[in-house]
């Protein structure tokens, strides 16, 4: 009789199921329980009992005879708060299960469009997986890449016929989310080091100073509070980059000498911008967002596995288990190398090889034969934010990213932060559209994209095109797509035996900025980027 007495748990925001209210069944969980695998789960269930259980989860409370004759119906409210919708990442953590229906032909009808409207038929490849990691769709268009192009040393590059996916270019920015997984994988996955060790465990050189407090996960987030160098050679070179192209100047020296002092510190180790200091920048503008503390995360992996160079760590602990064999430091058009290696720019690769890198991340760590190259927990690590909500690039004109916003406008941006909600390890972090984006874009190199337990995409091009088109076709992806999500089980009773069994919530589709929970830009988004190379 105990197990009957049952009520609605309800937190104001999302149904959590039904808890039992005797003592001894407190072993229920209050956010519901799993299937256990039989089938039988609402078994003897009617579809609609005097005690009020519904076959679709909803109703779910004993009501009186008295309740039932007062109570006026009332609008279905969401079973699944917009803000458990949105982020998709935790949906296993929070007992929900997702199903999707990807609107691929008006992914492929807008990456038509693209090198139309860049003109001059420039190449695009782009590869979709569903939410398994099953690749949907892979095509290339167009024919042009800018063959030598670099930013680094000012040259515009060739036209020149040809591109297709395995075309080999600059990854620029895309490489820092492989400096994260190259660490882990070599220091982390090894036992070797961790995320939030100290420099100066490593070398205890810098045990007293300032510096000596910076960690792999700060490098890696861009909080180390470093002074910024300018990486170009036109119209001229900043003094660390001299010294990692002179021939005759070994790399960690050239890191300890430029990067490792306190007096470099232009903020404390680990110190996240606030809304004061971005309101009133000291000298005139604050970026946080920083390349060269990634190339510090060399001086400890190749300290912690004594291997001779980055080439050599890269192919051993990612590409070749990857099968990435184009995949490397080795990069001129960068003046990377793996001796001395750019970690945050520095990676040549080509875009069906890059491809593999979103696959595996929506696999929670898992290559395409099943095995693991990364740990759930250090997927979950790289997707964390580190920023509180904020975003490393504030007022830097990287609003055009989706059209859900956090403020009216935002893509402008209007506010110090624009559409990012965080950012992890070499990870940007904008609103997405139906829910959560883990991602990273480059000015060169295209553009990856995890939409954890929706879609991955990766997007790869050579020229000095814009990211504009990328994001005008996921945001039409994204929108044409359908995504539904429910609870995977609410504890109800049995009304034929009396025992407590799970059944399921009813699927919901989620809406284009979640029910509300962003502001829907769309009509003055899409006028800005659709027509925009």
């Amino acid at each position: 009789d105990a197990a009957k007495e049952y009520s609605l748990e309800n937190d104001g925001s999302t149904t959590r199921g039904l808890r039992v209210s005797s003592d001894s069944s407190s072993r229920h969980n209050e956010r519901g329980l799993k299937k256990s695998g039989s089938k039988k789960g609402t078994s003897g269930l009617k579809k609609e009992s005097k005690k009020g259980f519904k076959k679709d989860g909803m109703n779910l409370g004993k009501k009186s005879k008295k309740a039932s004759q007062d109570t006026k119906p009332v609008e279905r409210q969401l079973t699944v708060s917009p803000a458990y919708m949105w982020q998709s990442s935790a949906w296993k953590q929070r007992f929900l299960v997702g199903e999707s229906d990807l609107a691929i032909d008006v992914f492929e009808e807008t990456l038509d469009k693209t090198s139309e409207i860049c003109g001059a038929d420039y190449g695009y490849s782009a590869t979709v997986f569903d939410h398994d990691g099953n690749q949907v769709f892979q095509k290339s268009v167009g024919t042009l890449y800018n063959d030598g192009y670099s930013t680094i040393m000012g040259n515009p590059g060739t036209p020149t016929e040809g591109w297709d996916g395995d075309t080999v270019f600059p990854l620029y920015s895309n490489s820092k989310v492989m400096a994260a997984i190259v660490f882990i994988t070599s220091v982390v996955e090894t036992g070797l080091g961790f995320l939030d060790e100290p420099l100066s465990n490593t070398f205890p050189e810098y045990k007293d100073t300032r510096v000596g407090k910076i960690t792999p996960r700060m490098c890696l987030s861009h909080r180390t509070g470093l002074k910024q160098y300018y990486r170009e050679t036109v119209p001229g070179e900043e003094l660390y980059y001299i010294c990692l192209r002179d021939g005759s100047k070994d790399y960690e020296g050239c890191v300890k000498e430029y990067l490792l002092k306190d007096e470099y510190l232009t903020m404390e180790p680990g110190e996240i911008l606030s809304m004061e200091m971005l309101a009133n920048p000291p000298n005139g503008v604050y970026i946080q967002y920083n390349n060269t503390p990634f190339d510090i995360l060399v001086l400890i992996i190749l300290k912690k596995t004594s291997l001779k160079n980055m080439g050599e760590v890269l192919r051993k602990y990612v590409t070749d288990p990857l099968g990435m064999n184009k995949t490397t430091y080795d990069c001129p058009s960068v003046l990377s190398t793996s001796e001395k290696p750019m970690m945050a720019f520095g990676l040549c690769s080509t875009s069906y090889e890059m491809a593999k890198i979103p696959q595996m991340f929506v696999r929670n760590g898992k290559k395409a034969d099943g095995s693991v190259l990364l740990s759930e927990h250090n997927v979950r690590e790289i997707f964390q934010d580190n920023h509180n909500g904020g975003n490393p690039l504030p007022n830097s004109g990287l609003g055009k990213f989706t059209s859900c916003n956090k403020v009216e406008n935002d893509y402008l941006p209007t506010d110090y932060t624009g559409p990012f909600v965080g950012y992890g390890l070499g990870t940007m972090m904008p609103t997405g559209v139906k829910g959560e984006w883990k991602m990273h874009m480059a000015s060169v190199g295209g553009l990856w994209l995890v939409a954890p337990n929706r879609f991955a995409v990766y997007f790869g091009r050579y020229s000095a095109k814009g990211y504009s088109r990328e994001l005008d076709i996921l945001n039409k992806f994204e929108r044409a797509s359908t995504f539904k999500v429910r609870h995977d089980g609410y504890i109800v009773v049995n009304e034929t035996t009396g025992a407590l069994e799970s059944a399921p919530g009813p699927f919901e589709e989620i809406t284009s900025c979640v029910h509300g929970m962003f502001i829907d830009n769309n009509e003055v988004y899409d006028s800005a980027v659709s027509v925009t190379c």
